[in-house]
């Protein structure tokens, strides 16, 4: 049972990500940049911590970041390395 609520929390978080991701997008539209914070988003929370979601503004994208079910930060921000730990990360890199 703990796998299969472990599981259905990531689903979550990933499906708020996604949610967020489109709302970014159409800001970065609407200004032709991305946002330099989420304050202005009414953003959802982190769903391991109900912390708000990490964001980071990128010189051409940016990342999206949840601490995941062990609440630590396992997150290593260079975008050439795997995922590592736990943690729920969406990077969004423009060409």
């Amino acid at each position: 049972v703990t796998k299969v609520v472990f599981a259905a929390r990531r689903l979550q978080q990933h499906t708020t990500f996604v949610d967020l991701m489109f709302r970014i997008e159409e800001h970065r539209l609407k200004h032709n940049s991305y946002p330099d914070t989420l304050a202005n988003f009414d953003a959802p929370r982190d769903v391991f911590t109900g912390e708000p979601i990490r964001y980071k503004r990128l010189p051409n994208g940016y990342y999206l970041h949840s601490v995941g079910q062990n609440k630590k930060d396992d997150f290593n921000e260079q975008f050439d390395e795997p995922a590592h730990g736990d943690d729920v990360v969406v990077k969004v890199i423009r060409k």
